[in-house]
């Protein structure tokens, strides 16, 4: 290696000139090593990510709902939900025979559950149940037993989308031990 200053040959593994002193090799104590850069760059990345988190957790006091494809925002406390709708009971009817039940709704949609239990015979045993409000029947749902079917309970729901209001459900049945209809309001 030959010094900058003085023009001498020296060994190339010589840190000081042997003619003047002087440094051959710089020191490299201000220069950082990739291994320390990637490591700085990483923490960095780190605390980026757990500000980002932490500002999006505490930023909004809105929180998405979403029900049936449609997205609400319901306002909400540190602690509590205001005004998140949930299925209510709002009637129960159980019996062997035909009937008649009326309920009033102040929802947006209710829920009918019904179920059945059939007599043992050698006859198609069922449950007919019409769902109408005033006017017209809204809709109709059936359950039905063969002669080689086994004697065991069947339930079913139905979801009707309708607003507050006044409803009937009729009742139809052949060979039934028992049925049992419970009507949800959805508030």
């Amino acid at each position: 290696m030959i010094c900058p200053q003085c023009k001498t040959y020296n060994d190339d593994d010589a840190k000081f000139c042997e003619k003047c002193g002087r440094a051959l090799r710089s020191d490299k104590r201000g220069s950082i090593s990739s291994t320390t850069k990637i490591l700085i760059v990483f923490c960095g990345i780190l605390i980026l990510g757990v500000g980002l988190l932490a500002g999006m957790l505490l930023q909004n006091d809105k929180a998405p709902v979403v029900t049936n494809n449609t997205t609400t925002y319901v306002e909400q406390s540190p602690t509590e939900v205001i005004n998140k709708d949930d299925w209510n009971e709002i009637d129960t009817l159980s019996g062997v025979n035909d009937d008649i039940m009326s309920f009033s709704t102040k929802g947006s949609k209710f829920k009918v559950v019904y179920s059945a239990t059939p007599l043992k015979n050698y006859d198609t045993n069922y449950l007919n149940v019409d769902i109408s409000n005033q006017n017209n029947i809204i809709t109709s749902g059936q359950m039905d037993w063969g002669s080689t079917d086994a004697i065991t309970e069947k339930k079913k729901s139905v979801v009707i989308t309708s607003g507050p209001g006044n409803y009937f459900i009729n009742i139809y049945t052949k060979d039934l031990e028992s049925w049992n209809i419970k009507v949800y309001d959805y508030y």
